[in-house]
């Protein structure tokens, strides 16, 4: 959890199993409702001297991408990133995506049966945590871990970051501030920042109908961001409508056209 009391696993759509932090070497098996359970049972679990590692194959669901001759997986629910072992059922892997991306280096959705395993992932290099692909599943092109969330975001009161505007991927260097949109409720305040200039503005929504008005934006130059930026302004001018899936939110022109995709990520 975001203050660290309690460790929240969970699978699927079943509800979690959470445990109580209770110090450096224990946890207890909270309920249902998340509350301590009173019992004369045991419901503690107390930290081993040694580690046991799970290596056992398991299905995965991350986003993937190779660029350079390096491949990584990035586990959906988790948001843990690891390099992939060029070993197994890789190769399989690679061709489906080298197939599927429309840029080089573009995340794509895959599916997999694998581990989680330590690897040298160069030669001579020390151990690390890696993904091994045992059996390949699939490339489900279009979506995002988000897409496939099992919670359902809301429009409102939410941080939305691009990852599709005009049918490209979007893409953010590390040394600059992502984009992103707020949709703030009571006076249908729409605010943002485009990835060189801030935005403001408002909106209007009415079951899945969305139009974005009197949109106003700084007007600093920046330089290898500014067509990525228009198309952003651009999808929000043209927006008639919206459908949100998952964790994920799509904009949609009169003519039912995708213009933008983004994900939620909540602000802590």
């Amino acid at each position: 959890s975001e203050n660290r009391s309690r460790l929240i696993l969970q699978s699927g759509p079943e509800s979690p199993r959470q445990f109580a932090i209770k110090d450096a070497d224990r946890l207890s098996l909270l309920g249902t409702d998340a509350q301590e359970i009173r019992s004369q049972l045991n419901y503690e679990l107390t930290r081993s001297e040694r580690v046991d590692l799970i290596d056992d194959t398991m299905p995965l669901r991350g986003m993937f991408s190779y660029l350079a001759d390096a491949a990584s997986f990035t586990e959906c629910r988790t948001g843990m990133r690891f390099p992939v072992a060029q070993e197994k059922g890789y190769l399989t892997l690679e061709r489906a995506y080298l197939a599927a991306r429309r840029t080089p280096g573009e995340p794509l959705l895959v599916t997999f049966d694998g581990r989680l395993t330590s690897r040298p992932v160069g030669e001579g290099e020390a151990l690390k945590d890696a993904a091994v692909v045992e059996r390949f599943g699939r490339v489900w092109s279009g979506e995002t871990c988000a897409r496939q969330a099992f919670s359902r975001a809301s429009l409102t009161n939410t941080y939305w970051r691009p990852v599709e505007l005009a049918g490209k991927p979007v893409v953010v260097e590390d040394s600059r501030r992502e984009p992103h949109l707020m949709l703030v409720p009571g006076e249908n305040k729409l605010r943002g920042f485009a990835g060189c200039n801030q935005f403001l503005g408002r909106y209007d929504v009415k079951e899945n109908s969305l139009r974005f008005t009197g949109v106003a934006a700084t007007r600093k130059f920046c330089e290898g961001v500014m067509d990525q930026e228009q198309a952003f302004l651009s999808a929000l001018e043209g927006t008639v409508s919206h459908k949100i899936v998952g964790e994920a939110l799509d904009l949609f022109d009169s003519n039912g056209k995708l213009l933008a995709r983004f994900e939620s990520r909540y602000l802590k």
